[in-house]
């Protein structure tokens, strides 16, 4: 791992960690529409 250090790891890995969450919320809320879609 040349010309990374420690703090540049943890910078990608909460860059990493929130594109998830993102990721996730982003689901929820298609999943919640679908549901919405679907009961009308």
């Amino acid at each position: 791992m040349v010309g990374l250090d420690w703090d540049t790891v943890g910078c990608a890995v909460d860059m990493v960690g929130r594109l998830k969450d993102m990721i996730g919320l982003a689901r929820d809320m298609i999943g919640l529409g679908e549901n919405m879609v679907g009961y009308t």
